[in-house]
């Protein structure tokens, strides 16, 4: 899983930094790009009879490495300056001194 999260995560800075798409865009390109990823692992357990967690494992792997591939190893990107306010621990919701990301917890 972790490798999953850190493809998706440098598409959607990398995306949004290199080619100036949306970052909406990004997302949904992040989400395309993990399902696929994700099916084919699928199949390559149910096909090959294949430990699932060695296949998430490798799959994780190269999928940080199709992204180490594309940047040269360099990350560029940044996240959107919404997103930083959001989970900074001095940022504020409507005024009160609670850190957005706290209530979006509470909420949930």
């Amino acid at each position: 899983m972790s490798g999953f999260i850190v493809f998706s995560a440098l598409i959607i800075t990398q995306f949004v930094a290199q080619t100036g798409v949306p970052f909406g865009l990004a997302v949904v390109i992040s989400l395309l790009g993990s399902a696929v990823l994700g099916g084919i692992s699928g199949w390559l357990c149910h096909r090959f009879q294949a430990n699932p967690i060695i296949v998430t494992l490798a799959m994780g792997t190269l999928a940080v490495g199709l992204i180490q591939a594309q940047t040269g190893g360099a990350v560029t990107g940044t996240a959107p300056q919404w997103l930083s306010g959001l989970s900074a621990p001095i940022a504020t919701t409507f005024g009160i001194p609670v850190p957005p990301v706290v209530v979006i917890w509470v909420v949930l």
